[in-house]
């Protein structure tokens, strides 16, 4: 009959009409690769000095902006913190920078991430975010658009995280 929808019967039926939506947002194989190209999730949590940083999916951020998801308890954490924040000196482009830190101890997350330099949040208690993300572990650099969609992840430290970065945030332009 014209304008009748079919269902498919089975699970399997489904994923074969719509590949791509099972394939990358379905919560069971959902990794943090597939969330290149997509908004970031919304998030709520506590900054280290008590007040709430909220970011709703779709919102749009002032500046291009990287999302360091990090545990403040790795050995190379200061380098990650160093190399990220030479990235935005270096950067043509002006970016933000989103610091999730990984537990809820506001002075190891100071430790981390000393003296807070302008357009940088310290955020607390991210493991929510990095779950949401997709993140299996930390730590995992998320370079956001103005739109706030995720334009870039790199799992992991890497010697090169730099560059990658002032990479990302230029081809923001």
């Amino acid at each position: 009959e014209a304008g009748t929808t079919v269902v498919p019967a089975t699970e399997e039926a489904l994923i074969a009409l719509y590949p791509e939506h099972f394939e990358k947002y379905r919560e069971s194989n959902f990794s943090i690769e597939n969330l290149q190209g997509t908004p970031l999730p919304t998030f709520a949590l506590p900054t280290a000095t008590g007040e709430r940083y909220t970011h709703h999916k779709g919102d749009h951020f002032a500046a291009p902006t990287v999302v360091a998801l990090i545990d403040p308890s790795t050995s190379f954490t200061p380098r990650i913190v160093s190399d990220i924040r030479s990235a935005v000196e270096s950067s043509a482009v002006p970016a933000d920078v989103l610091w999730a830190v990984a537990g809820s101890n506001a002075d190891a997350a100071e430790g981390a991430v000393p003296d807070l330099r302008p357009g940088e949040h310290l955020l607390l208690n991210s493991r929510s975010l990095a779950r949401d993300c997709g993140a299996a572990s930390l730590p995992v650099i998320l370079v956001a658009d103005t739109a706030g969609k995720v334009q870039k992840v790199i799992l992991g430290y890497n010697p090169d995280l730099t560059s990658l970065v002032i990479q990302s945030i230029a081809l923001l332009q």
